[in-house]
């Protein structure tokens, strides 16, 4: 007895075992190995073959396991096998499809590209992108046609198509939600990179006790750091454009510990230091252009007078001369405290004299002027493209009420020089936010020592809104206003939410969808199997028993569809992070699409897969219970 059972559940355990050994290896492999793009491919492969692998095994379990406890789940399972010969043809067009899609990949990297040169890096042509997503189409048709033909071995057509289309709408339902998940995960975190966990402000009246209620609230609980900031819409203007922005006056030395200003200027198309603020002297020693080239990306680098195709020709000649230049400048930092040459200036100076200029030849050998020391300003690099800014160059703030005159208000404009560009992912705030450090904020402004506000950093964004409950209390009746990241931002994170329970609601759709068909298959089957259920009954069984047997074979369908989707969902799930997808970042700001799984929300989708199937099993199953022995045989007979 013991032996049969173990023959009974060996395949099932072995499936299982052996895609937890996959995993193992993947896990082993990936702690060994540097991440590389090919292992990122061998473990995507890997962990959709152990999903697969898995599935089978605990459906199998589950199966035998069924059949052990009652005779109902195994007439219910005879039911919905099928019944003629087994059909080969769907999963051989399956096998065919996954070979033109390993082909047209495969010929992606050897067609289509364009010759390199040496020592440039050059990403992939429009042939070899319409190649690779030609075979990244063809292989997601292809393991649907996979897991159809897999199906049509076991079960009749009709129980397949039912299988099928649970399958269907939840690895979509899986897929879609992970992603939106992604883009709201992501759109999270550059938001608390560029704005603090909660902030204190005072809505009416001057914040001037800012310092000694600075002090109060970095004694508080699970607070990290507090910074103190002033804010104002100003209008800055270069030589060729204008545009209106958000003045934030803030402290470089706290601000660095608030928020990820500091990692947005050193990331890519970012450029300049929170050291250039605090010492805007050093500004001083960049010389002024009087033309500049036109951005180009990253922001903030220029390239020379010849373009792009120029810069690649003379690659390695400037690689040796910006060596020679880096360690000029650096040492010029250590004796001047400033830079040597600027970023985007389109001069390198040397001893106080131009050995070289892109733009203006002919100035080679002048003398550089003295430039004036103004305080410093770090711009957004959407901001930076617009205005055709470069650190070193020289702005215009202007602030719509400067001061009155017979004729009425009048503006009150102050020079600024830029001291760094920096690049966040979110295009609203790199287009409209300029930092300045905060006397310079109130000189310019004209008020005293007074700020808008302070912001906070708490140790996990879990326990922001008890900071933010905490100090409320505290401040109770004091006129300030205590908000957090989720109250600050509102209307945004709501309509994300709201965006994605419609979506959930949509896709669920295609799952009711799929218990219609559960109804049709069941009822075709009560209606063909009609003389077994009468002769089941004629011979003793009742009529709950008859029922029992419709609602497990619905249950097999939406079992077997919902384990599979789900484990297909999170499959693409999991490729599309280990490989990534790429995207556009001069449309999406992001260079891959994004993916985050939430547990929660891929058990509600297999509970919802499971429940309507159930549901869908209702109406069939009293209809064949409520079948009468003598009405069953004569209706067959007919």
């Amino acid at each position: 007895m013991a032996s049969g059972q173990r023959r009974r559940f060996g395949p099932s355990l072995a499936l299982i075992l052996v895609s937890l050994a996959l995993v193992a290896q993947y896990l082993a492999i990936r702690l060994a190995m540097p991440p590389t793009r090919t292992w990122e491919m061998v473990g995507a492969g890997t962990w959709l073959v152990a999903a697969a692998l898995g599935a089978a095994g605990l459906v199998g379990l589950l199966f035998q396991l069924a059949t052990q406890r009652s005779f109902e789940w195994l007439i219910a399972w005879r039911y919905l096998r099928v019944q003629h010969e087994r059909s080969w043809i769907t999963l051989i067009i399956g096998i065919v499809l996954v070979l033109v899609a390993a082909s047209v990949l495969v010929l992606s990297y050897f067609w289509g590209g364009e010759p390199r040169l040496e020592g440039v890096v050059s990403g992939p042509t429009l042939v070899q992108r319409i190649l690779r997503g030609s075979a990244l189409g063809v292989a997601g048709l292809a393991h649907w046609v996979l897991f159809f033909g897999f199906l049509m071995l076991f079960f009749s057509l009709f129980t397949t198509i039912s299988i099928f289309t649970v399958f269907l709408g939840l690895e979509a339902l899986v897929a879609v939600l992970s992603i939106m998940g992604g883009f709201e995960g992501d759109l999270r975190q550059k938001i608390l990179g560029a704005t603090a966990h909660v902030v204190v402000a005072r809505p009416k009246g001057a914040f001037t006790d800012y310092r000694e209620l600075l002090k109060r609230i970095e004694r508080a609980p699970d607070v990290l750091a507090a910074s103190p900031y002033l804010e104002s819409e100003v209008m800055i203007t270069s030589q060729t454009n204008l545009s209106g922005v958000l003045l934030r006056g803030i402290d470089p030395r706290r601000v660095q510990k608030i928020t990820d200003l500091t990692r947005f200027l050193r990331a890519e198309g970012g450029t300049g230091s929170l050291e250039n603020l605090m010492h805007p002297e050093r500004l001083a020693r960049i010389p002024e252009a009087r033309f500049r080239p036109m951005v180009t990306v990253p922001l903030g680098k220029p390239l020379g007078k010849g373009g792009k195709d120029d810069k690649a020709k003379d690659n390695e000649a400037k690689d040796n001369e910006a060596k020679d230049n880096e360690a000029k400048d650096n040492k010029g930092k250590k004796e001047g405290g400033g830079s040597g040459s600027g970023t985007g200036s389109g001069k390198v100076i040397r001893s106080g004299v131009i050995t070289e200029m892109w733009d203006v030849p002919g100035e080679v050998g002048k003398k550089v002027p003295p430039r004036p020391v103004y305080p410093g300003i770090i711009i957004g690099a959407e901001l930076a493209k617009n205005l055709r800014l470069y650190v070193g160059d020289d702005v215009n703030v202007v602030a719509p009420l400067g001061g009155m005159s017979p004729a009425g208000p009048i503006p009150k404009s102050k020079p600024f020089r830029v001291a760094g560009i920096f690049y966040s992912g979110l295009y609203e705030y790199d287009n409209k936010f300029a930092f300045v450090t905060i006397p310079s904020a109130q000189r310019f402004l004209g008020i005293g020592d007074e700020v808008t506000g302070i912001e906070l950093k708490v140790v996990s964004l879990s326990k922001a809104t008890e900071v933010a409950d905490l100090l409320r209390e505290r401040f109770k009746g004091k006129g300030y206003q205590v908000q957090d990241w989720r109250e600050r931002n509102v209307n945004l994170f709501s309509a994300l939410k709201l965006e994605k329970l419609v979506m959930f609601i949509v896709l669920t759709f295609i799952v009711l969808v799929a218990s219609f068909s559960i109804v049709t298959n069941l009822n075709m089957v009560v209606l063909e199997k009609m003389r077994e259920i009468a002769a089941l009954k004629a011979m003793g069984a009742s009529g709950s028993s008859v029922l029992r047997v419709f609602l497990y074979a619905g249950l097999y369908i939406g079992i077997i569809g919902t384990l599979a989707g789900v484990l297909a969902g999170i499959g693409i799930c999991v490729f599309l992070g280990e490989v990534g997808l790429p995207l556009d970042p001069e449309i999406y700001y992001i260079s891959t699409l994004p993916i985050r799984m939430e547990p929660l929300e891929i058990g509600l989708v297999a509970f919802a897969g499971v429940s309507l199937s159930f549901l869908a099993t209702i109406y069939p199953s009293m209809l064949a219970g409520g079948v009468r022995p003598a009405e069953g045989l004569r209706r067959h007979e007919m």
